[in-house]
């Protein structure tokens, strides 16, 4: 199977978390093939809406699940965290099941996102951070036009992580 480079975000709704405890309720709430990754994309739901739920974030600004246009399956997650702060900025984040990896997926994913970003006025920078390593994300987000905007100490992650940041019109 080929990804597209265009892929389609299915925002994770309180409606959707709601059908998530029966894979196949929530593969038929949002017309979904959950395949293989069936277990994981139902964590990943159950998980962004509880968060969403704990933050008071509207869903736009939440989770949401990669899917192939064409098949329907879900590739991959990605998110929002959080609504833009007071300066405008915004973070993404992204994940291709692995079976998927190295198509696409990640760059369509985060594509995707700094787009529906930047449509909100609100939004002036779209950030994004890696592990301090010249890794696959960092490659694709210098590609996207984001450029390393320096080092972040992250507790609930890595540590040391790079901050991506592109800049709206950028």
């Amino acid at each position: 199977m080929t990804v597209p480079s265009a892929i389609t975000l299915i925002p994770i709704t309180p409606a959707l978390a709601r059908e998530a405890s029966w894979p196949d309720r929530l593969a038929a709430a949002a017309d979904l093939v959950l395949g293989e990754d069936a277990e994981s994309i139902v964590a990943v739901v159950l998980e962004t809406e509880a968060l969403r739920r704990m933050t008071g974030d509207p869903p736009e600004w939440g989770g949401y699940l990669g899917v192939d246009p064409a098949s329907r399956e879900v590739v991959g997650t990605c998110s929002f965290k959080g609504e833009p702060d007071e300066d405008g900025a915004v973070e993404i984040a992204y994940l291709t099941f692995p079976r998927f990896q190295r198509r696409g997926v990640a760059s369509a994913m985060a594509t995707a996102l700094t787009e529906i970003a930047f449509a909100d006025a609100r939004v002036r920078t779209v950030r994004a951070h890696t592990l301090a390593d010249r890794n696959a994300s960092a490659r694709l987000l210098a590609r996207l036009g984001f450029e390393r905007a320096g080092d972040v100490y992250d507790p609930d992650e890595a540590g040391l992580v790079w901050r991506w940041e592109r800049a709206a019109g950028g």
